[in-house]
């Protein structure tokens, strides 16, 4: 994710008819693309294309400002664009075909990203042209993307490379989580609850996502991230170690790791 930077949330679909040949579909993106740079020339934005039950493309777009700042998007500009790019202007479809979200803070995009542009689709949601779509996500003008700082790490050993992904992995779970759970009290659960039902689906988007082979880079703060990459060390080290020392331990809970799978 981008640090603290907010994006905007927007989706954009087509109506009753659309093109079956799916190059033009991301012909339609740039080209929409295009037209908000010119809006603003500070734009960028995070987009993932994926077929309604109805079989429509669908792009969910994360719309973001280079200062890191939520952008202002008129929704009626972006009605009207986006039909002005795949030539239908009709009532129902300006009124229907497009929406935009506003986002209070960066973990609303992580839960957005988790929720809507990382969920996996059901091998029937496809029909035939899509085997033609090519890629399912992607970037347009990265340039402006608010990219925080980044400090270059190097790593001596694959115990530091593994403390570094699993510290990784652990910052960006609990901002997800964390919104999740947060949703749920605003809907009235505990917060034992919450938290609970949240991890379920932590556990099922992370699944759904290393079914796709998708990754994702949390940046954030260096001083958390550090503390995190410590902590991971020492546990690996201990686990080790503890392993070196009883060896018959680390073989009995391999076995019953491999007893799972199967």
């Amino acid at each position: 994710m981008m640090g603290k930077a907010v994006p905007v949330f927007v989706t954009l679909t087509y109506g009753s008819d659309w093109p079956s040949e799916p190059s033009l579909w991301k012909t339609h993106l740039i080209a929409w693309m295009k037209r908000l740079n010119r809006l603003q020339v500070d734009l960028s934005a995070i987009w993932r294309l994926e077929p309604q039950k109805r079989g429509a493309p669908h792009f969910h777009l994360l719309v973001y400002q280079s200062n890191g700042k939520a952008p202002f998007i008129d929704k009626d500009w972006v009605a009207s664009s986006w039909h002005e790019v795949i030539g239908d202007l009709t009532d129902e479809h300006l009124k229907a075909g497009t929406r935009i979200e506003s986002l209070r803070t960066c973990r609303g995009a992580a839960f957005y990203v988790a929720k809507y542009c990382a969920k996996l689709p059901e091998d029937s949601d496809f029909p035939p042209e899509w085997s033609r779509a090519g890629r399912l996500w992607g970037v347009m003008s990265k340039k402006h993307l608010p990219l925080p700082p980044q400090k270059e790490m190097i790593l001596h050993s694959h115990l530091e490379q593994r403390a570094v992904l699993f510290a990784m992995a652990d910052a960006y779970r609990s901002a997800v989580v964390e919104k999740i759970a947060a949703d749920y009290e605003n809907d009235g659960l505990c917060s034992a609850d919450s938290h609970s039902l949240a991890e379920k689906e932590w556990d099922k988007m992370k699944a759904e996502n290393e079914y796709l082979g998708n990754t994702c880079t949390f940046f954030g703060s260096a001083e958390e991230f550090l503390s995190r990459l410590s902590a991971k060390r020492f546990e690996l080290e201990s686990r080790l170690a503890f392993e070196a020392k009883f060896p018959r331990a680390a073989l009995s809970r391999n076995v019953d790791k491999m007893m799972a799978v199967s």
